[in-house]
């Protein structure tokens, strides 16, 4: 998978240029929103096995609420004073 632009994007968390990719995202200041493409394999794949698996690192025992989608949040995403923002 490969981070994407999508529409409603504010910032880009910046990566380090070699192992770790810039990353495209909506954010209010508390949670972020981005958007990942799969490969043809990739999609196969998920086809076949009908999972997705994610990783969160985190302290040891705080688990952060985290959201999986395969739509685009942002019409409903609403946080704090967060704006709606059409896709």
């Amino acid at each position: 998978m490969k981070p994407v632009t999508f529409n409603g994007i504010n910032t880009t968390l910046r990566g380090n240029g070699d192992t770790i990719a810039d990353l495209p995202v909506y954010t209010d200041g508390l949670a972020c929103v981005s958007a990942w493409e799969l490969s043809d394999e990739e999609i196969a794949y998920l086809v076949k096995h009908r999972k997705v698996y994610l990783t969160v690192f985190h302290p040891p025992n705080k688990f952060p609420p985290v959201g999986l989608t395969v739509d685009n949040p942002l019409p409903t995403f609403i946080i704090g004073e967060s704006k709606i923002i059409k896709p």
